[in-house]
């Protein structure tokens, strides 16, 4: 067990020598979390805050980036979050913005390792291996939903709820501490609805805590045979806990929309089943190897709880009703992690520190050993993350610049479309997930969007998945929607599929063909533009001849790998035009797999 005695002991409780661990850990941890943005969400909150500002309005509540929806009345409960990250981007860039959110999640880190350990009963060299054990556990458990992002916030108020309810539960009600508190907790709350969904998780936390509460005194009652009396003891705390719950409701109300954000909150849980199958972020986290750590901490933690109760023969109901909640939440939706997981470290540190109080020899040996393995694991995780994004720092020169992944958006293809400007007058189809980026790009050009991220298009994305079933339904839907230009990812290698519509007989007959290239007719759509990651669909009856003459690719390349392959192996491509086109893409996009293989393989033709 953990235990160093003597001079040992003394360094590593010393304020002076925590405060700088504390501060070294912090700017490391900082460090890690500095990175470029990942989260697509940031583009639409920066186009509605910047649209907002230009029309002299508070917020957006009227639908303006697509031609699908225009018009449309928009609950733009997170308006508060899009203002305050436009202040900084205008202020900064994009590079205030990346030093933000690394700050925000380190902060997160910190707070809640600090919460843990101020919530336990741990002290001296205790304390100081449970501070760095949450700290470590903090990091991974934030990891995947460190981008700036509500969810950010989110985090931070949930941390600052659970201080205002401990206070609040133990405080005198006719105290002025009490009154003080519950204005600061009315405040939050008020806030937490303008920025971000996670203030219902924090209503449900003192919905269990009153489950818990009242199946403690039936089990004691059951125990004893005597109901009533304990059922009596349990009904001031009920009455405290339901108070809180209804000031944290009625704060929440203090909003533009009203109500408006709890239909919200219930639409969105009704898109789910959509949501996962489309939307990776949405997807259930299941037992996937990506989420390792998180199951090997949720099954630790959950020994531990059990482990605590031990030496008292008694469950800590609390701690294991909220445990299994927040657990099963997780495995429904694999964004939660962040926030479950934050939320439930308090009671792992609280379970080890009872351990280590009450329970005897063995079971202390066992449950440092279990936190020693959460530490560890959680700082092999830390380091080797730490360790990739300082070698990107060092390769890119600096902090993110752009604040942009080029290669998760069509960074490239928009510099196409600023090029020719008259594009943006077209009734452009995206990706889900870049819709928001186009909006960021191009929305005070003129271009108007199918749809991007957010709820008020969940409909849209399910008639879209609908028509994607065969490429006749396909080409109808675009058709009717009147969409004239498609901006769609580059097709991987490994999403190509046997072309069933091949004619019995024809030397073509099984070639591998890519979705795209089945769902856009050459005679109807001219490929413009492609790169490594996206490429530009143009409807010829929308574009003019000249245009198509000057940028038009008869080669799709990125589109129909395997029958671009055949077709320069059969002849039936000209070798030159493949050289000439290839090269011509290398000037316009960059050096790419594509334009580089068929330049390469043309060139053995000759």
């Amino acid at each position: 067990m953990f235990c160093p005695s003597g001079r040992a002991a003394a360094i590593l409780t010393s304020k002076t020598f925590g405060a700088a661990l504390s501060a070294a850990l912090f700017l490391l941890t900082a460090g890690v979390f500095l990175a470029p943005n990942e989260n697509p969400d940031l583009f639409w909150h920066l186009a509605s805050a910047r649209e907002a500002k230009a029309l002299g309005l508070p917020f957006l509540d009227k639908e303006t980036f697509s031609f699908t929806l225009a018009g449309a009345d928009w609950i733009n409960f997170e308006w508060l979050f899009s203002k305050l990250v436009y202040v900084f981007f205008e202020i900064g860039s994009f590079k205030l913005l990346a030093f933000l959110a690394s700050l925000l999640s380190a902060s997160i880190v910190f707070w809640v390792s600090w919460y843990s350990c101020h919530s336990s009963k741990l002290s001296g060299p205790k304390l100081f291996f449970g501070g760095i054990a949450s700290i470590f556990i903090a990091v991974n458990l934030i990891a995947s939903r460190a981008n700036l992002q509500p969810e950010l916030f989110g985090l931070l108020f949930l941390l600052i709820f659970f201080l205002l309810r401990d206070e609040l539960l133990s405080s005198k009600i006719y105290s002025a501490r009490f009154w003080l508190f519950l204005s600061f907790y009315f405040i939050l709350f008020a806030l937490w609805a303008n920025i971000h969904s996670t203030f219902s998780f924090a209503l449900a936390t003192l919905g269990i805590q009153m489950a818990a509460s009242l199946l403690d005194a039936v089990v004691d009652g059951y125990r004893s045979r005597i109901f009533w009396p304990n059922l009596r003891k349990t009904w001031p705390f009920l009455r405290r806990c339901a108070f809180l719950i209804a000031a944290g409701f009625a704060a929440t109300l203090i909003n533009p929309f009203g109500f408006g954000i709890y239909e919200l909150i219930v639409k969105v849980v009704g898109d789910i089943n959509l949501l996962q199958l489309a939307i990776n972020e949405w997807q259930s986290a299941e037992f996937e190897f990506s989420l390792v750590f998180f199951w090997v901490y949720f099954v630790s933690g959950l020994a531990l709880i059990l482990m605590s109760g031990w030496p008292g023969k008694r469950l800590r109901l609390e701690a294991l009703l909220f445990w299994m909640f927040c657990g099963c939440m997780v495995f429904e939706h694999v964004r939660n992690v962040a926030v479950f997981g934050i939320a439930t470290l308090p009671y792992l540190i609280t379970a080890y520190s009872e351990i280590q109080l009450k329970a005897g020899r063995w079971i202390k040996m066992a449950g440092t050993g279990i936190l020693l393995m959460l530490t560890v694991l959680g700082a092999r995780n830390f380091y080797a993350t730490a360790k990739t994004r300082t070698e990107t720092l060092i390769v890119q020169g600096g902090v993110p610049g752009p604040f942009v992944q080029t290669l998760g958006y069509p960074v490239r293809a928009f510099d196409f479309l600023d090029r020719n400007r008259y594009l943006f007058g077209l009734r452009a189809y995206l990706e889900w997930g870049w819709g928001g980026y186009a909006e960021w790009r191009a929305a005070e050009k003129g271009l108007k969007v199918f749809f991007d991220g957010r709820y008020l298009f969940h409909d849209l994305l399910d008639l879209a998945m609908t028509k994607a079933e065969s490429p006749a339904s396909w080409q109808s839907f675009l058709t009717d929607w009147q969409v004239n230009m498609v901006i769609r990812s580059t097709p991987k290698l490994d999403q190509y599929f046997v072309d069933e519509t091949a004619k019995p007989g024809n030397s073509t007959d099984h070639l591998m063909r890519s979705r795209t290239a089945l769902f856009y007719s050459p005679k109807e759509w001219a490929l413009v533009y492609w790169d490594a990651v996206s490429l530009v669909l143009v409807r010829r009856s929308a574009v003019s001849s000249g245009f198509l003459k000057k940028h038009e690719y008869k080669i799709w390349a990125p589109l129909d790998f395997h029958a671009v392959l055949f077709g320069i192996k059969t002849g039936r491509i000209k070798p030159d035009q493949a050289i000439k086109e290839m090269r011509r893409n290398k000037l316009e996009a960059g050096d790419n797999f594509y334009n580089r293989y068929f330049a390469r393989l043309a060139a053995q033709r000759f």
